[in-house]
């Protein structure tokens, strides 16, 4: 079951009912909250949220309007939500949980190798997730919809953007307490 920060609120789902379900947890968060702002942002607004969605490389140099408070609100929901969820994952200890973080994933090499390697050393089964063979690996399973550009190249107003950040310097980041 994979859920998304915003399932949570939006569905009314119980956190720590649903958790509780399952034998293995994974806490999957972005380190870097700007980028996971305008990533949800852009796919929100053209709708495509992977890419394996129709249309996404038309829109991989989509951009999108800088709004400052729009960002420190988004930063509060997502601090405060993985905060909440983290509190829950790591009350209950005798369920077998692993933490990724999407940066580093995004950086291997091999994908697959770096989440099953993880999910070894937190103690679980190795076969929890096969790695697939040559003929499915292909096509990169974490693919950056946009493309590698400048932060306020993904902005339409840019020159606002720049302006402001000075002001986010401090809050363009989420580093969870995993103690």
């Amino acid at each position: 079951l994979k859920l998304f920060y915003n399932h949570v609120e939006t569905q009314k789902l119980d956190i720590e009912k649903l958790l509780g379900l399952f034998n293995y947890v994974i806490f999957l968060y972005r380190f870097d909250v700007l980028n996971a702002f305008i990533s949800w942002k852009k796919a929100y607004e053209t709708n495509i949220w992977s890419s394996l969605a129709e249309g996404w490389k038309e829109n991989r140099s989509y951009k999108i309007e800088w709004d400052l408070q729009q960002y420190k609100d988004y930063y509060e929901r997502y601090t405060r939500r993985y905060a909440n969820i983290l509190n829950i994952f790591k009350r209950d200890d005798n369920k077998k949980k692993a933490v990724i973080c999407y940066e580093h994933l995004e950086r291997c090499k091999n994908k697959y190798e770096y989440v099953q390697n993880i999910l070894q050393d937190s103690g679980m089964d190795k076969n929890i997730m096969s790695l697939p063979n040559s003929t499915e690996y292909e096509v990169d399973p974490v693919y950056k919809q946009a493309l590698p550009v400048s932060l306020e190249e993904n902005f339409t107003n840019k020159k606002d953007f720049l302006r402001d950040y000075h002001l986010i310097e401090g809050i363009s980041f989420y580093q969870p307490d995993l103690g």
